[in-house]
Parts: C-alpha cells; sequence; structure tokens
C-alpha cells in the first residue's frame, strides 16, 4: 500500500480521514431510515452508542496515542475530528428541532451525550455488562428528553 502514499504517516492519515469519513456518511444514511412518530433521540442515541462499539472509538484512542507526541499529526487528528463533529452536530440539530428548544441545549445535550459514549466506550475495553451500558443510556435519554422539551409557559 505505500506504493500509494509517500509515507507511513499519509497511509494512517488517509485511513482515519477515511474511516470518520464513512462514519459520518453512515450516520447520515441512518437518520433517513427513521420513521414519523418513531422516538428519534432514543434511534439516534442507540445508533451512535452502537457505531462507538464497532471500532471507531479503538481506532481513534490509538491513533491519538500517537498523535499526542507529535504536534503535526494531532493538528491533522483535531482538523479530521472536526469535519467528523461538524457532521453529528448537523445531524443531532435536524432531528432534535422538533423537540422546540433552543440550538444551545441541544448542542450542550449532543456534547454531554458524546462525553457519555466516550467513556462507556472507554470502559467497555475491560468491562463486558451490556445491561449497565444500557442503564446508563436510559438514564441519559430520560434526562435529556426533560431537558429538550421546554416547559410550558404558565399563562
Amino acid at each position: 500500500m505505500l506504493h500509494h502514499f509517500p509515507s507511513r504517516k499519509e497511509l494512517i492519515q488517509a485511513a482515519y480521514a477515511e474511516m470518520l469519513c464513512r462514519e459520518a456518511d453512515l450516520l447520515r444514511s441512518f437518520t433517513r431510515t427513521l420513521q414519523p412518530g418513531q422516538n428519534r433521540l432514543k434511534a439516534l442515541t442507540e445508533y451512535i452508542w452502537e457505531r462507538y462499539q464497532s471500532g471507531i472509538f479503538q481506532v481513534s484512542m490509538d491513533y491519538l496515542s500517537e498523535a499526542r507526541v507529535n504536534e503535526t499529526e494531532l493538528a491533522y487528528v483535531a482538523a479530521e475530528s472536526q469535519k467528523f463533529n461538524e457532521a453529528l452536530n448537523d445531524v443531532w440539530h435536524v432531528e432534535l428541532a422538533a423537540f422546540g428548544c433552543s440550538a444551545d441545549i441541544r448542542q450542550a445535550m449532543m456534547n454531554e451525550f458524546m462525553c457519555l459514549v466516550r467513556g462507556m466506550a472507554f470502559q467497555s475495553q475491560w468491562r463486558d455488562d451490556p445491561a449497565y451500558f444500557q442503564n446508563m443510556l436510559q438514564n441519559w435519554l430520560l434526562r435529556a428528553r426533560s431537558t429538550l422539551i421546554p416547559a410550558k409557559s404558565a399563562g
């Protein structure tokens, strides 16, 4: 494969960028399958958790471990990760706009959720406990719904 890339570093960069681009495309494709009346928040959170268990997190952590000691590599990781995060933000805001809360609240909830998922993905490396992780997701969903749905104003 190195005959297609000038160096090992560029091969790894291209593979990382392709993985994140593919994940963003899969996320967009998934949202097109959501049906009217379906619990979009639950479906989206379960899908993202499923994808994070599929290897994207592990590959990202391995690459980040190498890149964190190289400023140029770290800048590349940050730029490619930002593209993935922008796709995630776009999907999240479109799918959750129906809740009627502000974009700032949707963004804060998405950031909180992604921190939860990344933490769960990290723990899942040594903890094989699907019920535990499902409970974490369900607890987050309960709190998220109450935050995303604005309270009715009095009067």
